[in-house]
């Protein structure tokens, strides 16, 4: 019996399967590669330093609605400052850390009696601008007790377009910043319609 062979004369059945890449194919693909890699790093370190900003905006948000509500659980002065459990209140600024705790006697020191609700570490990822070194405290209807205040974070890159911002007014109502610009321009602002700014 015979038999055929059907694959084109002078070439190898299944020599395709082995053929690799070209010069010419490698150094497109790389090129293509950098080229994909130069566009998408800028843009993944801004998304980045973004995502750091506000987890530090969130965390602060967190700590001033937990003092307000327990002010007016516990009907008592709640105080925001910086420093740490051991020391109490210190001058520094808040971005080196700070406490929350139950104020008794509203004097914005941790005294004996007190109760200590909350201590965090440095923001390591982003910075308060400007430098907020006075305390926040709530008196027992939850309201500030100083006039409303504005917490803006910036990232390590100063760009306007990462900031975030608190604002908390003077009922103790805090609510993190938006851009309230019609149309938008891409930056959050403050209570007055201002944009954020860093340095």
């Amino acid at each position: 019996m015979r038999t055929f062979n059907l694959s084109r004369p002078g070439r190898t059945p299944g020599a395709g399967a082995d053929r690799g890449f070209t010069l010419i194919e490698l150094l497109l693909t790389s090129a293509l590669l950098v080229v994909l890699v130069a566009v998408a790093t800028p843009a993944w370190r801004g998304t980045l330093e973004r995502s750091r900003v506000e987890a530090a905006r969130d965390t602060l948000q967190r700590d001033l609605t937990l003092a307000r509500a327990e002010a007016v659980r516990q009907g008592v002065s709640t105080t925001l400052c910086s420093g740490d459990a051991a020391a109490g209140c210190a001058a520094g600024p808040w971005s080196g850390g700070y406490i929350v705790f139950t104020d008794l006697d509203g004097d914005g020191v941790l005294d004996a009696g007190d109760t200590l609700m909350r201590e965090e570490g440095p923001f390591t990822a982003a910075t308060l601008v400007p430098t907020v070194t006075t305390p926040v405290q709530f008196n027992a209807a939850g309201f500030l007790i100083p006039p409303a205040r504005t917490f803006v974070f910036c990232g390590a890159g100063g760009n306007p377009f990462h900031a975030r911002g608190l604002i908390v007014s003077p009922s103790g109502r805090v609510r993190a910043t938006f851009d309230s610009d019609l149309p938008t321009d891409g930056i959050h602002d403050d209570s007055a319609g201002t944009n954020l700014s860093c340095p």
